[in-house]
């Protein structure tokens, strides 16, 4: 008995951490009665259209209509379905279509708890018969199910502000087949929320429309911004295998007066950016822009519900001393390390200062090697954490920089 009893208890502890989605049907896949008619939302329940005339659509490949849609403006993310809907259409002669809009809607599995954070994810992809792309795709999240009765053909805007958002809010353009826009933000619970509604929330003149190039394929109101959706999710950050660590990204190489990305494009998502024994140049944010005019560490501190978690990304500047050829093939293994590692040079160097800094710019570790050899092994005496790794000529020029990570 007791052998099955701790059986029981060990299933238990794994069940609880196993990732879960809150959103049923999440990629449109459950399709009772899928046939050549097959064409709209409400045919992959539980989703509902939560306005009079809107009338999201449903492609799936048991709609032999839908095929050649599918096959040629856009393959699904996963499976074999996914939905489109208008986020805004131009002024046609025939009909006044000011704030037309389409909404979709579906109760979760669960009510969201009070103060707990989730991960948000779905992917969207323009469409390509449309002339617009647009802004503002977004998510309501909500402990009552939206409704709204229109009173003509203009679709009814959902006057709400929005949940979700994309990283920045970007007009997203992006009409590649196989290609989607990965949507992602965090969400703090206010307790009780139950529905997710996904559209755009915002009027015309709140919303920017940028025209591009269509194909000459016409569909509908052409004159108009619409979008494929697919894959949503919603996750409590504690479900995750590993959690949800700070990722700064990888360490880059640009040219002076170049600039890069570094971090992630999460919205919602606390973070706080310094310059390596530096001041802060960010806040709130988990990603940025970055033009350093010299080789620069940057360290992320991201706050999520009452875990603080950290992460370094260099960005080194070639053309101000830093030597390309050994920053590309120089090797520092094994990393991470328990405080003893490698340093295999391209080519021997004399004079050279090996250093080793934590992340408020102390230096904890400094060596000076007068020695001609490629190899060098160091043996310091570390604290588990995360460090920047730096090697300099007898002038102090900078000629590598690289995360070192101690455990």
């Amino acid at each position: 008995m007791r052998y099955i009893t701790l059986y029981i208890v060990l299933c238990f502890g794994f069940t609880a951490k196993t990732q879960y989605n809150l959103v049923p049907n999440s990629g449109f896949e459950v399709v009772p009665n899928c046939d050549e008619f097959t064409s709209s939302l409400i045919q992959a329940p539980p989703w509902q259209n939560p306005t009079e005339y809107g009338t999201p659509d449903l492609l799936n490949y048991c709609n032999t209509n839908n095929i050649y849609l599918i096959n040629e403006i856009q393959l699904p993310h996963s499976g074999d379905s996914y939905v489109g809907f208008y986020t805004g259409a131009q002024y046609d002669s025939s009909y006044n279509l000011e704030n037309c809009r389409e909404y979709i809607q579906v109760q979760l599995i669960d009510s969201l708890k009070l103060l707990k954070t989730y991960k948000v994810n779905f992917y969207i992809s323009l469409a390509e018969f449309g002339r617009y792309a647009s802004n503002n795709v977004g998510m309501v999240i909500s402990d009552t199910s939206i409704y709204q009765v229109g009173n003509n053909i203009n679709f009814s805007l959902l006057n709400y502000d929005p949940d979700i958002l994309p990283f920045n809010n970007l007009v997203i353009k992006d009409t590649n087949d196989s290609n989607w826009f990965k949507v992602e933000a965090i969400y703090t619970a206010i307790g009780g929320e139950k529905f997710i509604t996904i559209g755009n929330f915002s009027s015309d003149s709140e919303t920017i429309f940028e025209p591009y190039a269509p194909n000459e394929l016409s569909i509908g109101m052409c004159d108009a911004a619409y979008y494929f959706i697919d894959d949503i999710s919603i996750t409590p950050i504690d479900s995750l295998t590993g959690g949800m660590p700070a990722n700064a990204g990888p360490d880059q190489t640009i040219y002076i007066q170049d600039s890069v990305f570094i971090g992630q494009r999460i919205a919602n998502l606390n973070c706080n950016w310094y310059e390596l024994g530096g001041n802060q140049i960010a806040s709130n944010t988990s990603g940025l822009y970055v033009q350093p005019n010299q080789t620069t560490t940057y360290i992320v501190e991201q706050i999520l519900g009452t875990d603080i978690s950290y992460d370094t990304c260099t960005v080194f500047v070639i053309g101000l001393g830093v030597e390309e050829n050994l920053q590309q093939h120089l090797k520092l293994y094994p990393n991470p390390n328990k405080g003893e590692f490698t340093v295999e040079l391209p080519k021997s160097y004399d004079d050279i200062i090996l250093q080793i800094s934590d992340l408020s710019g102390k230096v904890v570790y400094s060596s000076f090697e007068k020695t001609a050899a490629s190899s060098i092994k160091i043996k310091s005496v570390l604290i588990p954490g995360m460090y920047t790794f730096e090697i300099k000529n007898a002038q102090n020029n900078l000629l590598f920089r690289e995360k070192l990570i101690v455990n």
